[in-house]
């Protein structure tokens, strides 16, 4: 999936890929350990990944502070930083079919689709900050992202 977003497919293309993905029976809460640590069972961040970098990790340092990080720190992260939000494009498709229908109703799914559409918006407004070495945006996409990582957690609890 994550190969399917740095080709450039289009949304369509990824939900048909998530549905298959789906199809393979594998819980969401498996597919999302590629948040942990890379000791954790995550996939990490950076090449190679150290034992305690990880994608939630990343997007907390990058959110720390209003300023972001420094036009070095993302020259020098430039690679990793874009596949990171290339990552969290593919995630949020491969979240969408695991909604629970039967178990929520129609108002969460709403809202699932809602927080999904937002972490894809976040991710790629932080490819673009990214690009354009803009560490304060860089910041506020994480913000975004890591939001919307909490809501997807409380859909259908509120």
């Amino acid at each position: 999936m994550l190969k399917a977003v740095e080709d450039g497919k289009d949304d369509k293309a990824l939900a048909a890929m998530a549905l298959a993905i789906k199809k393979k029976d594998v819980e969401l809460n498996s597919l999302m350990k590629v948040y942990k640590n890379k000791e954790k069972g995550g996939l990490g961040y950076g090449e190679p990944p150290k034992p305690r970098s990880g994608i939630e990790h990343k997007l907390s340092d990058l959110q720390r502070n209003a300023r972001g990080p420094s036009k070095e720190a993302l020259r020098k992260e430039k690679a990793h930083l874009i596949r990171l939000g290339r990552l969290n494009v593919a995630m949020a498709e491969i979240a969408r079919p695991h909604f629970q229908k039967t178990l929520f109703g129609p108002q969460a799914e709403k809202d699932w689709n809602d927080v999904l559409d937002e972490q894809k918006k976040a991710a790629r407004d932080l490819i673009r900050a990214v690009e354009k070495e803009d560490g304060k945006a860089v910041a506020h996409a994480a913000k975004a992202l890591l939001n919307s990582c909490t809501e997807c957690h409380t859909v259908g609890r509120k």
